[in-house]
């Protein structure tokens, strides 16, 4: 008996000694018909294996296939799977048997027929030969998997990429469950067994951490189709989230979108969907419907709300961090291109309704926006209407905008309350105001195309572009404008926005036609000026001012980065008040600094009973003054007493020589000036009116000569009359 067992141990040591030395040494690819008869009578399909084939017996039974194809018919399924490497079951090996155990491919591909657009090409039986089938896959690993969708007839194909794909189920009709990643983000699916009506569900959940977090519940069926094939149809429930708690917090603005949804193929319907924008704090909800096309991997959502209350939001924790980190660089790619349809009936902002919101567009898988339609109503019945293309990387907007206000008060105070000041703004006084242009936006810079500009009865046109500095280089403003109609007298002073210029060069055009100062002159003045600056130079190519309330100047020059040169011209005016009008408007807003009797009324000044004659003509020449003129000490104080300086310090660079008219009225009246200051406007305490009174102040204005004119000694600060009796030419250095 001992003998016995010793013989028989000893053929077991021979056996495994065998199993595991003779393997290495057999040829397998010589029995490749072997192997693949082998497999395809434990699969159930036919089997083709090419390269090389490995078989280990021990310390477990092992294969080792460079690639193995599972179904040759083009009309059904197939498996292409490369570098395969499976543990086999040794009891069902010892009956001739394939049983996997564990199992990893390198790269797989699956091949789907497709009948039709959506329709694919299955066997008759397809459930039925999955229940019969006694295969389990305990544990199946794919570094790449593909699943892939023909056309015969068209030879279009469509992929499906994963990675890290993991499979375990006790049998092909289930339980399955699912793990892999997709487009780095990672996914889950289990399901269960098919019901009594065919009907498989199953639970998708992906995503989280640093993507969003999406989920799905439902249950999937196989409908016959006319083609002769099968058609995927699911219904159920799916819901994302994008930012916190399954999320991490980013520069992103929260939300959640659920809804439930059928699809027939590669198409799904949403219903009762529901957006809520930060669903953790005071959340903005909208409803609609929406639609996904798996095919295109294209989306678009439906959505309306009746009121929005965003003052309430930007108020909250969420709201007050999207305003300090502000609106993120770039929105990153999406997986699907989203068309996106919004209506909103009211919304609160800034403490005002804003009504009938609509915004049509589509947002791009790179990030970008093309915007078709945006629309609203705001204060006063104001409309703002734009559409274009918003780029993200880097942040930039192209297209026409359009505002119209009939009442432009209402949205005047609303700017205002919001921090919005300038004289922009300042346009906004109850005129009816409508602006259109085709607007480029970006950081390093704003054009405005096709510009048109409607103030009242006046009409702007033309084209603006301003490019900001970088580095070394200026910033620069370049302007052709057109206007029509315009009074000067109701425009707000521009030398605020101007000064912002300070450290940009200027190239402006400007024709304007059918100009009036209020309601003096015919209003057919006209104004025509080139002007150009490039650093510290100053160019004029032309200022030429027509019967603008009955002035006229015509001006050029140039004044170099060096100070060296002049600007020089010629004016006639009735009175002063138009043309500092104009320039305190369009150009200087330093004007305002000059004396009360000198500064432009809101109305033109009425010619003085006593002063007869022509209006005076005069030639001015503008040179850099050798030393800078600070407007903080030209300023002065109001109410200063005899004695003080003028409120505007002589600058050494302009001069002016005056023919005056024919003052016949003033004979006899030496000494008299030919337009006094009236007392109610320019009395004692008002701006530019010396301390002292009428008589003080006019005392030694009766001097004659030809020489040079300037402040008189005595109480009085303000310069000599020009007003002689006959022709007479004066020269005034101010």
């Amino acid at each position: 008996m001992r003998d016995l067992l010793t013989a028989l141990a000893c053929a077991v040591i021979l056996v495994l000694v065998a199993a595991l030395a003779v393997p290495p040494f057999v040829d397998w690819q010589a029995h490749r018909g072997l192997v693949d008869r082998a497999l395809a009578r434990s699969l159930g399909v036919q089997v083709r294996t090419d390269g090389r084939i490995e078989v280990r017996l021990l310390p477990s039974p092992r294969l080792r296939v460079d690639r193995l194809h599972l179904g040759a018919d083009p009309d059904r399924p197939s498996l292409d799977a490369r570098f395969v490497k499976a543990e086999i079951a040794l009891a069902p090996l010892l009956k001739g048997e394939f049983r996997f155990t564990e199992t990893r491919i390198g790269r797989a591909e699956i091949k789907l027929p497709v009948a039709g657009p959506d329709t694919l090409k299955l066997p008759p039986d397809f459930g039925g030969a999955l229940r019969d089938r006694d295969l389990a896959i305990e544990n199946l690993q794919i570094q790449q998997f593909l699943v892939t969708t023909q056309v015969p007839a068209t030879g279009r194909t469509d992929q499906l990429y994963v990675q890290d794909l993991r499979l375990q189920a006790p049998a092909l009709v289930g339980p399955w469950r699912i793990e892999g990643t997709s487009g780095g983000v990672p996914f889950r699916a289990v399901s269960g067994t098919p019901g009594p009506d065919g009907r498989l569900a199953a639970k998708i959940s992906g995503g989280g951490d640093a993507t969003p977090r999406f989920e799905a519940d439902a249950r999937f069926g196989l409908l016959p189709a006319e083609a002769g094939g099968a058609q995927v149809e699911a219904e159920g429930s799916a819901r994302l989230v994008v930012g916190p708690p399954t999320q991490a917090a980013g520069a992103y603005l929260p939300f959640s979108l659920a809804g439930t949804f059928k699809a027939w193929g590669t198409q799904v319907r949403f219903e009762a969907v529901d957006l809520a924008i930060d669903p953790g704090g005071r959340a903005l909800r909208l409803g609609g419907t929406g639609r996904l096309d798996l095919r295109q991997w294209r989306a678009g959502l439906t959505l309306d709300a009746r009121r929005l209350d965003l003052d309430a939001f930007l108020a909250s924790a969420e709201g007050q961090s999207l305003i300090a980190r502000g609106l993120p660089r770039s929105a990153g790619s999406l997986p699907a291109m989203l068309d996106l349809d919004l209506t909103v009936g009211s919304a609160v902002l800034g403490g005002e309704e804003w009504s009938n919101l609509a915004v049509t567009g589509t947002l791009e898988r790179a990030g970008g926006l093309l915007l078709r339609r945006f629309a609203v109503t705001g204060p006063a019945e104001s409309t703002v209407t734009a559409s274009g293309q918003v780029e993200t990387a880097p942040l930039r907007f192209s297209g026409p905008v359009a505002l119209a206000a009939p009442d432009s008060e209402a949205l005047g105070r609303y700017l205002r309350r919001l921090g919005a000041e300038g004289p922009l703004v300042a346009l906004l006084d109850g005129r009816k105001i409508e602006a259109a242009a085709d607007l480029s936006a970006a950081g390093t810079g704003l054009s405005l195309r096709n510009m048109r500009l409607g103030l009242g009865p006046a009409r702007i046109t033309g084209n603006a572009r301003y490019t900001a500095a970088e580095g070394a280089e200026r910033g620069r403003f370049e302007a052709q404008i057109r206007a029509t109609g315009l009074d000067i007298a109701g425009l707000p002073p521009l030398g605020t926005a101007l000064g912002t210029l300070r450290d940009t060069d200027l190239a402006l055009t400007l024709e304007a036609k059918d100009v009036r100062f209020g309601a003096a002159g015919s209003g057919t003045g006209t104004i025509a000026a080139r002007i150009q600056s490039d650093g510290a130079g100053l160019t004029v190519d032309s200022l030429d001012v027509t019967d603008l309330a009955g002035a006229s100047a015509r001006l050029s020059g140039q004044i170099g980065a060096d100070g060296t040169g002049r600007v020089s011209g010629r004016l006639k005016a009735p009175a002063a008040a138009p043309l500092l009008g104009l320039l305190e408007r369009v150009w200087v807003g330093e004007i305002r600094l000059l004396p009360a009797w000198l500064r432009p009324a809101r109305r033109p000044p009425r010619r003085p009973r006593h002063a007869r004659g022509r209006p005076a003509a005069a030639r001015l020449e503008c040179r850099p003054a050798r030393g800078p003129v600070r407007p903080d000490r030209a300023a002065g104080r109001a109410g200063a007493g005899a004695g003080r300086r003028h409120p505007v310090e002589r600058p050494r660079g302009l001069r002016a020589a005056a023919r005056a008219g024919d003052d016949r009225a003033d004979r006899g009246r030496p000494g008299r000036a030919a337009a006094p200051p009236r007392p109610d406007r320019d009395g004692p305490g008002s701006r530019g009116f010396p301390q002292g009174g009428g008589r003080e102040g006019r005392r030694g204005q009766g001097r004659r000569g030809g020489g040079e004119a300037g402040p008189q000694s005595g109480g009085g600060d303000r310069p000599a009359a020009c007003a002689r009796r006959g022709p007479a030419v004066r020269q005034a250095a101010y």
